[in-house]
């Protein structure tokens, strides 16, 4: 008699625990949680392609930035030689 008591209390506290953890998965998103997410990811997607347009305009700039400096480097090197034939 002692075993079966002993093997219903188990049984039973297996399906609580079965129950319980049931009970604690995971939940279905609800329409409001998914367009939520979906304002996110577009939130998301649109600051990625701004960051990426930005980047490329960053790098765009940096080589007028050099093309500039050289430039200003090959003009400072020529008013130096006429300087240098006016005399002064």
């Amino acid at each position: 008699m002692n075993k079966i008591l002993t093997r219903i209390t188990l049984l039973v506290a297996m399906a609580m625990l079965t129950i319980g953890l049931m009970g604690c998965g995971p939940k279905m998103a609800n329409k409001k949680q998914l367009s939520e997410l979906d304002e996110a990811k577009s939130a998301f997607e649109s600051a990625q392609t701004k960051y990426d347009n930005l980047i490329s305009e960053k790098d765009k700039l940096e080589t007028q930035k050099a093309n500039l400096a050289t430039q200003l480097e090959n003009i400072t090197i020529e008013l130096n030689e006429c300087n240098e034939k006016i005399g002064k």
